[in-house]
């Protein structure tokens, strides 16, 4: 990528759009910004071919057969961290896995089909790993998508209906949500009626949508840090509304576990977060105690799978 690349206010504008609806066409993007259809093809491949843009699908995990997210939080004695994170990462149950400073060393997110998984998930993998001193799980009971965050949708529909060809679609989108129906249509060997008529059952159904992302060099806030925090567990679902709207704050969990709120925040400056945390968490009506952590590394993260949590928009027929 070139040193001297840069975005205008006009590109970020797009931007916005695309992290809105990434199937939106050129020419609906340009009438939304009073711009041509070809001014907005131009910055989008601009920023594609720069590696400073990407549009994408994004799924449920409850696509690919996960209905239970726990959040770990490691501790390390008699090994590096840096090497138990590694190890911990490749278990294909670890969804994602940060080196962190705070109390613990690592923090995890696990995902697993059912809670029948958790016991020999813990004993008979996580424990056999050497330097692995204690871990405490939190199991996540609820999602809220914060001011820092993209919004996607509440899903329709408890079990997803998916078969082979959604999981092929869902694989092509993922990598770029912005190609054709025609294409998609032919590199799977359909007729294009049976593309769009997919898509648009996958995002009613809140099993996928479309956003951008972008690079971290292009973000205001490029470091994570997760702040744990014990609420009136009778207000909690109030407590974690309120969290959800501050600044930086892109994931709030409802969890069950040693704190019943969990928040993945995204920011730039310690100041800030620190304010964040000390300032506005600590100050809302409830919230007794918080523990903050943050991501010095991350080992393993995939931004194409997420919990859908509002209702997306579907693409126009």
């Amino acid at each position: 990528m070139s040193e001297s690349f840069s975005i205008d206010e006009t590109d970020r504008k797009i931007i916005e759009q695309l992290r809105k609806n990434g199937r939106a066409t050129n020419q609906q993007i340009a009438e939304a910004l009073d711009l041509i259809a070809p001014t907005v093809s131009a910055r989008i491949r601009r920023m594609e071919e720069a590696d400073m843009l990407r549009v994408i699908a994004v799924s449920d995990f409850a696509v690919h057969g996960y209905n239970v997210i726990i959040q770990m939080a490691v501790e390390v004695d008699g090994r590096p961290a840096s090497e138990v994170v590694h190890e911990l990462a490749a278990f294909p149950e670890v969804f994602a896995a940060y080196l962190v400073t705070g109390r613990h060393d690592i923090d995890l997110i696990v995902v697993l089909r059912d809670m029948d998984e958790l016991g020999p998930l813990i004993i008979g993998k996580f424990s056999q790993v050497r330097g692995v001193r204690s871990m405490t799980p939190a199991i996540a009971l609820e999602y809220q998508y914060g001011h820092a965050a993209l919004e996607y949708g509440r899903p329709r529909v408890a079990k997803p209906d998916v078969d082979d060809l959604d999981l092929q679609l869902i694989a092509i989108l993922a990598e770029d949500a912005r190609v054709s129906n025609r294409k998609i249509a032919a590199d799977l060997g359909v007729n294009e009626g049976t593309i769009r008529g997919r898509i648009k059952r996958l995002q009613q159904d809140g099993m996928i949508a479309f956003t951008a992302l972008t690079s971290p060099k292009m973000e205001s806030a490029t470091k994570v840090a997760f702040i744990s925090i014990q609420a009136d567990v009778d207000n909690v679902r109030d407590i974690a509304r309120r969290i959800a709207e501050l600044p930086m704050v892109n994931t709030v969990m409802i969890m069950l576990g040693r704190f019943n709120i969990l928040t993945f925040c995204l920011f730039k400056d310690l100041d800030k977060l620190h304010a964040l945390a000390s300032d506005q968490i600590l100050s809302v009506d409830g919230v007794h105690h918080i523990e903050t952590s943050i991501a010095v590394k991350t080992i393993k993260y995939n931004p194409r799978v997420v919990r859908i949590t509002e209702t997306p928009r579907s693409e126009e027929a």
